[in-house]
Parts: structure tokens; sequence; C-alpha cells
């Protein structure tokens, strides 16, 4: 804080928040990359589904988009938790530094994430029953997309609301 003290100490006389507003942002650069290479997955099935005989065996193909796609899945309900966690601590930290915690954490990219979080939830929930006219490979890589977008919006937010805060608290910025 601006006085000197710290909120919520860690080892070393630093403060919690700075330190899980990093491993955040970390997760979110690890998560995006996963999200990646869902991506360069899915593509690489399309790829060996047109031209069998240019790309890797088709079974392969497909084993590691779905492993793949299936990953991504997971790891977006793991994110939006730890999301919520991260709000949630920030939101405290704002108030406990006598910010106003709305002032605090508006950002317009907030807002687009919330309006690129409806498509996205919902390719998740209804990729497999889709109809057969929207193939669910498209589907799939529609999820990745948005997926890929939802979190870069994620991360520019976390990056604003870290440097809003971060001259509250003592250490290297």
């Amino acid at each position: 804080m601006a006085d000197g003290t710290s909120l919520w100490p860690v080892a070393g006389g630093g403060s919690l928040w700075p330190v899980v507003t990093g491993a955040f942002i970390a997760a979110g650069l690890a998560h995006a990359a996963l999200q990646a290479y869902s991506i360069w997955a899915l593509r690489r099935a399309d790829a060996a589904l047109h031209d069998p005989a240019t790309t890797p065996p088709l079974d392969d193909a497909f084993r590691t988009a779905a492993d793949a796609v299936a990953l991504a899945r997971t790891g977006l309900w793991s994110y939006l938790a730890c999301f919520l966690l991260w709000l949630l601590l920030t939101g405290a930290t704002a108030t406990r530094l006598g910010l106003d915690r709305r002032a605090a954490l508006r950002h317009w990219t907030i807002l687009v994430w919330r309006i690129a979080l409806v498509p996205t939830l919902t390719l998740a929930i209804l990729n497999d029953h889709l109809s057969p006219t929207w193939p669910a490979a498209h589907a799939a890589l529609a999820f990745a997309v948005f997926h890929l977008l939802t979190t870069a919006l994620l991360l520019a937010h976390t990056t604003v609301v870290r440097r809003r805060l971060r001259p509250f608290f003592p250490g290297p910025s």
C-alpha cells in the first residue's frame, strides 16, 4: 500500500495480490498456447481429411485433435473459475486500498469479453449436438477461435487492472 504496509503479506515482505495476478497472467499465456495448439490440431485433422496422401495418418490427426479440443474445453472451465477467484480477490484488494471497486475493474475489454463469452460457451456446450450441416470440426474450430479471443481479452483486462493497482504496492513494478 502507499503507506508501506502490504496486503496479505507473503515471505520476503511482498504482497499476495501481485503474486496472484502475475500467476494468473502466466496461466493465461499458457492457456492461450493450449488454444493455439488446439487450432493447429484441428486444422491438421481437416487437412488430413481433405488430402490424406500429404498429411499424417487420419486416425492420428483426429485423435490429436480430439484430445486437444477436450483439453481446451477443460481449460476453459478451469480458467473461468480462476478468473472468478482473481476478480473477487482484486475487488477486495481495491476496496481495502480505498478505491472504488467498480472503477478499478472497469475497462472496455471486460465488456467485450462478456459479449464474446456467449458464443464461446454456447459452442463449448452445444458442440456435440450441432446439426450435420455444420460439421463438428468447424464447430470445434469456431470454439477454439472464440476461446482464444476471450482469453486474449481477459489477459488484456488483467494487465490493465494490474497497472492500475500496482502503484499501491511496494517493490519492483
